[in-house]
């Protein structure tokens, strides 16, 4: 579909306010209109030694004025208009920012979709949610899939998805506040096996929950997976039980109900009536022989949690969602992105940044105006981008997905229609993807003295779990 003009942009923004229902926040945001048109001034590259692609200084050739949106964000809009010279259709451009202060009444969270693999639009993830005031496509999803989140994904505590192994993570405080860490399922599982007339307790080595890959070990696969088939080995333990959340920690209660050795990788099926939850135990063929000795009736008992860390390893404990993210490539306010190979193609791009001293946080989309074969072209590259957010006031910024993921929805009103911000032509497509992080009202939770964060050497895996417990304790800056 052509691209129009950021003018067409404006008015479907004022149709939509106009026409959206009644605000729940009281303020009123301005009038959106178009930004000047962008010359383009070439920067030498940030990285010295480099051979990087010299970046376009859209924020200091045009200066648009911010406009208005719930909750005290702001937004900007930076564009080109189009460009009709097919030789230089790269370089049209849009780069919209959203700006959550530090004392905005809003946080950002994590919206995903009803499970693992079924991937939905972001229009259609918060389409419903009304308070929702800004969001931005998530994670990179894995290719085996064509859904499933990468890494791992907990929301609102609960862990939905992990391994043993750190992975690399945005985690948000319970202010909303986001930070660039480290995750860690903990994971516990004990099978009673009878022996002598008498239930003899044996540990069951759990290693990773929900992921598109088996590790070595014991896999668990619960009803958060989805409809898709999940990685199977030569068998699997069907549990049927009962399960409970306390604070961080995940608990599974039941028995073997059924021993599988053909239809395998089928999904749970869901929550029944009265309770009773399905979850699947497998592993690797090479681990089959964990199964040996395990039937039909043995009680088990599986605990789930996650540990978390900022990017030197020290464990901290104040956080109650997770996601995969990205490189960083923003760090003490310096571009650390290189420039080699992928990094240089001008590719629609999703940061995420703030400033550790002022706590602000910064939503970015960076969009190209070209598209072919079905792929989006243009946008920014990696370094480029590092650029782009240094310039807004970012000292930390990482990715989320980019390509054809990148998307930006705003409204203008709580309880308004989502508009589709970042594309010239708000009706373009939006891909299908598992999680989005969205911006919202949040009531601030006062920090008390003390400390979040825990000096630590790297934790090794270990089979009891070490869940840690959402606080109201000082949160590290962001």
């Amino acid at each position: 579909m052509r691209n129009r003009r950021l003018a067409w942009s404006a008015a479907v923004l004022a149709v939509a306010g106009a026409s959206a229902m009644a605000p729940v926040a009281a303020l009123t945001p301005a009038a959106l209109s178009a930004d000047p048109p962008v010359h383009f001034v070439q920067s030498p590259s940030a990285i010295p030694g480099q051979k990087c692609t010299p970046t376009t200084r859209l924020l200091v050739s045009s200066k648009p004025a911010p406009k208005a949106l719930p909750g005290g964000l702001t937004m900007r809009i930076w564009d080109t208009g189009p460009v009709k010279n097919p030789r230089l259709a790269l370089k049209g451009l849009r780069i919209v920012a959203v700006r959550v202060p530090a004392r905005a009444a809003a946080g950002a969270t994590i919206i995903s979709a009803p499970n693992l693999s079924s991937a939905q639009t972001p229009y259609t993830q918060i389409q419903h949610r009304p308070n929702v005031i800004t969001a931005v496509n998530g994670a990179i999803f894995n290719l085996r899939t064509l859904s499933t989140p990468d890494g791992p994904q907990v929301i609102n505590g609960v862990v939905q998805k992990g391994t043993y192994s750190p992975s690399d993570t945005l985690n948000f405080d319970q202010n909303g506040r986001i930070s660039a860490g480290l995750f860690q399922l903990t994971a516990h599982g004990t099978i009673w096996v009878p022996n002598l007339g008498q239930a003899t307790p044996q540990s069951l080595p759990i290693r990773s929950l929900n992921n598109q890959v088996l590790t070595s070990g014991l896999n668990v696969y619960t009803n958060v997976w989805g409809p898709q088939v999940h990685p199977f080995g030569l068998r699997e333990l069907w549990l049927k039980g009962t399960v409970q959340q306390s604070g961080t920690t995940t608990t599974f209660v039941g028995a073997v109900s059924e021993v599988r050795t053909k239809n395998l990788g089928q999904q749970p099926p869901p929550v029944d009536n009265s309770g009773q939850s399905t979850w699947v135990l497998t592993s690797t063929a090479d681990n089959d022989g964990l199964f040996t000795g395990f039937g039909v009736g043995m009680s088990v008992r599986i605990t789930l949690g996650y540990q978390t860390m900022d990017r030197s390893h020290n464990i901290t404990t104040n956080v109650v969602a997770a996601m995969e993210r990205g490189g960083v490539y923003v760090a003490g306010g310096k571009n650390r992105a290189n420039c080699s190979f992928g990094n240089e193609d001008l590719r629609p791009r999703t940061l995420i940044g703030w400033n550790t001293t002022t706590g602000d946080m910064f939503f970015v989309t960076i969009q190209g105006k070209y598209d072919q074969w079905g792929v989006r072209w243009g946008g920014a590259t990696v370094h480029q981008a590092a650029d782009y957010l240094i310039s807004l006031g970012a000292d930390t910024a990482v990715a989320l997905d980019g390509g054809g993921s990148t998307t930006m929805l705003v409204r203008t009103k709580l309880g308004g229609t989502p508009i589709h911000i970042d594309r010239s032509n708000p009706r373009d497509t939006q891909r299908p993807v598992v999680n989005v992080i969205g911006i919202v009202p949040i009531k601030q939770v006062t920090p008390s003295p003390s400390p979040s964060v825990t000096p630590s050497a790297t934790p090794t895996p270990s089979a009891s779990p070490t869940t840690p417990t959402p606080s109201a304790s000082a949160s590290p800056k962001v």
